[in-house]
């Protein structure tokens, strides 16, 4: 499990929840399971969990990285810590 923390919906610090877990060889849905829980957050229905890929562990990985880097309040709270330490 990874939490990451983001800009909160209603102020303050939010986070996202994620699971990444192999899902068995005879599934034809993916090979992997991936849940995001959303707290004080912009996750909801909408974003589609749980997700399902296919690849290796390290794509599964890299396409969960680029998904938080879309994600604006990811965006926010990174820059959020960049100015208060003044990078």
């Amino acid at each position: 499990m990874l939490c990451v923390q983001v800009k909160g919906v209603r102020g303050g610090l939010g986070d996202y929840e994620i699971h990444i877990t192999p899902r068995p060889s005879y599934c034809d849905r993916g090979d992997w399971l991936i849940h995001v829980e959303g707290h004080n957050s912009d996750i909801d229905e909408q974003d589609g969990f749980p997700r399902y890929f296919i690849g290796t562990a390290d794509e599964a990985k890299a396409q969960m990285e680029r998904w938080l880097e879309r994600r604006q309040a990811y965006r926010d709270y990174e820059q959020g810590q960049r100015q208060l330490h003044g990078d």
